[in-house]
C-alpha cells in the first residue's frame, strides 16, 4: 500500500482545497503499465484511491530469466538514474 501523508490527495477530489486531482489516475496507470513491464512483474488487479493505492502483483522469473544484463541495463537505467550531483563516485585503486 502506497498512502499520502498531511491530508494530501493522490486522486479524486480534495473538498478540503476544492482541487480535482482525477487526472493523476490515468498518469499513476500508465506508469505502473510501464514499470511492471520494465521489472518483469504482473499487475492482476489494482485500485487507485484518493489518498493511496493498492496494487495486487506478481513476479514472473519465466520472463525475466530470459534477459541478458545487457537489456536489463538498458531498460531499468531510465527509470532508476538519479542526477549526477546526487552520485558519490570512489575511485578505488587495485
Amino acid at each position: 500500500i502506497q498512502r499520502c501523508v498531511r491530508r494530501t490527495f493522490l486522486a479524486g477530489f480534495d473538498e478540503a482545497t476544492g482541487k480535482d486531482y482525477s487526472h493523476r489516475r490515468e498518469w499513476i496507470r500508465s506508469r505502473m503499465e510501464r514499470l511492471a513491464c520494465v521489472f518483469g512483474i504482473d499487475v492482476l488487479s489494482y485500485a487507485i484511491l484518493s489518498n493511496h493505492l493498492h496494487i495486487v502483483a506478481r513476479t514472473r522469473p519465466d520472463i525475466t530469466c530470459e534477459w541478458s544484463d545487457h537489456s536489463i541495463i538498458k531498460c531499468q537505467a531510465p527509470t532508476l538514474t538519479r542526477r549526477v550531483s546526487d552520485v558519490k563516485v570512489v575511485k578505488k585503486e587495485i
